[in-house]
């Protein structure tokens, strides 16, 4: 994916399931960033992942309204999981600290 303009690779990738709902987690190979987002198994088609959340040294950064990240799920199975999306997440700090991310050519294609 590239955010704020800088290609970035989140290679490791952490997935839990619980009842029909999947949590990924993925991380950059020096763990400084991380990106997590959560679906529901067998679910497929636009606006299918929420809860997207970015983390890096600098703070914690959220989807803050629907229609934030556009996403697009081609498949979702209790094993696998792929699709595309883009948008950008906000700060949630209360400080008034606005800043924005912005996410393009974002990708997952995950077997688990």
């Amino acid at each position: 994916m590239t955010i704020n303009g800088i290609d970035k690779s989140f290679d490791e990738v952490d997935v839990e399931i619980s009842g029909d709902r999947v949590y990924v987690t993925a991380l950059t190979p020096n763990h400084s960033e991380t990106i997590s987002f959560e679906t529901t198994i067998n679910y497929v088609g636009d606006e299918m992942i929420y809860e997207v959340i970015y983390n890096n040294d600098n703070g914690v950064y959220r989807e803050i309204s629907v229609g934030d990240i556009l996403d697009n799920v081609e498949v979702n199975t209790e094993h696998r999981l792929k699709g595309t999306f883009h948008g950008s997440v906000k700060s949630i700090l209360l400080d008034g600290d606005n800043e924005t991310f912005s996410f393009t050519n974002g990708s997952f294609d995950i077997d688990y």
